[in-house]
């Protein structure tokens, strides 16, 4: 298979794999993501989560998501925002408690 230009002739699961490999080729200490395995299947998303989570042990990692149920354990602080601004903070424990 051909690789054309931006990975136009990929499926958008294939663009986030290689968009996730580059992330981890690049070792930072700060890493951002957003919607990080959206156009993946369930079974793969657990999978490249897993695989970050270990990755970014001793890194800051922001993890922009609307999956918050799936990894909401996975993190020291959750910050909630509405109309652009934060409206809250809190940890998991303090999150179930509301």
């Amino acid at each position: 298979m051909k690789i054309e230009g931006n990975g136009v002739n990929f499926s958008a699961g294939e663009r986030e794999i290689v968009n996730f490999l580059r992330l981890l080729q690049q070792d930072r200490e700060i890493i951002c993501v957003d919607e990080l395995g959206a156009a993946i299947d369930e079974n793969l998303w657990k999978i490249i989560y897993d695989e970050l989570l270990m990755f970014a042990i001793n890194k800051t990692l922001i993890v922009i998501t609307h999956k918050l149920n799936q990894l909401i354990n996975k993190f020291d602080r959750i910050i909630f925002f509405e109309e652009g601004r934060i409206s809250k903070i809190c940890n998991a424990k303090d999150f179930f408690e509301i």
